[in-house]
């Protein structure tokens, strides 16, 4: 087993690193991951009231979550969450919406009403699935940006259903369109598999269709970055190029048997 090829374990946020600038050519530029944890474990309640205990010192915390009722085996899961974290720091629970028979919407103006009022904490936890995590994360974002002070951002995931919990990235419906928006990805990402293993299992399977689907996102990376421009291709799709081209039945999960992404390439730069 080569150096490129060695498997690393997904917490090991510095081995993952590594492992990418090994993939890549002395010209290629890498954007390392910039979640300073991950923690993985059966019952990760623990751990979560010592990230949050360290963040925030004696400090205000703001738990963000929606009003869905949400088990962990046996247990009721929030009021499990407020009476934990509740013990080691001055907790505000927001609601979103805020308006009990509401339906929350992570649009823009919302974000941003919510980005105001993070700035009066320390730190921000948000408990739930992608539609929070990413509008915690862009409000986080507007937070930090308007008031230059650091604000830690822990992520309780309660769904392993997308990849919003380690994600520098934020779907936002902005005019009515949904949009990706740059930001920061948490800082810590908590995955209580207990937790996760509650989640409905239509939340799960959607979760590994997303893994799934990066199989053929090699291929829209690699035309992207042909086409360009296209700033967050690296090594990854440079080495998913020869895998493409000696096996391009992996395309599109075997629809498109005998796709030639340079002939691809050469008619769409001939239609610009």
């Amino acid at each position: 087993m080569t150096s490129s090829d060695q498997l690393v374990a997904p917490a090991d946020i510095r081995g993952i690193n590594a492992l990418a600038r090994s993939w890549s050519d002395p010209e290629t530029t890498i954007h390392p991951v910039e979640i300073e944890r991950i923690v993985i474990e059966d019952d990760a309640i623990d751990a979560l009231v010592e990230e949050v205990r360290s963040a925030a010192g004696h400090g205000r915390t703001a738990l963000v979550v929606d009003r869905t009722p949400m088990k962990r085996g046996s247990d009721d899961l929030k009021p499990l969450l407020l009476d934990s974290l509740g013990r080691v720091t001055r907790l505000t629970v927001r609601h979103l919406p805020a308006e009990p028979a509401g339906e929350f919407h992570a649009d823009l103006p919302a974000v941003r009403r919510l980005g105001e009022e993070l700035r009066d904490y320390d730190v921000v936890v948000a408990a739930g699935s992608g539609t929070i995590v990413d509008a915690v994360k862009y409000a986080r974002h507007l937070a930090v940006a308007s008031t230059g002070v650091a604000l830690p951002f822990i992520c309780f995931p309660t769904a392993a259903s997308v990849t919003a919990y380690t994600s520098s990235l934020a779907a936002l419906t902005v005019d009515g369109v949904k949009r990706t928006l740059p930001a920061r990805p948490p800082d810590v990402t908590i995955c209580d598999l207990r937790t996760l293993a509650a989640a409905p299992r239509i939340m799960t399977q959607a979760g590994f269709a997303d893994v799934l689907a990066r199989g053929v996102s090699h291929g829209d990376w690699f035309l992207a970055r042909e086409l360009g421009p296209d700033v967050t291709v690296g090594s990854a799709g440079t080495r998913a190029r020869p895998g493409f081209e000696a096996a391009p039945e992996s395309v599109a999960l075997g629809e498109a048997r005998g796709l030639d992404l340079e002939a691809v390439v050469r008619a769409a730069r001939l239609r610009r």
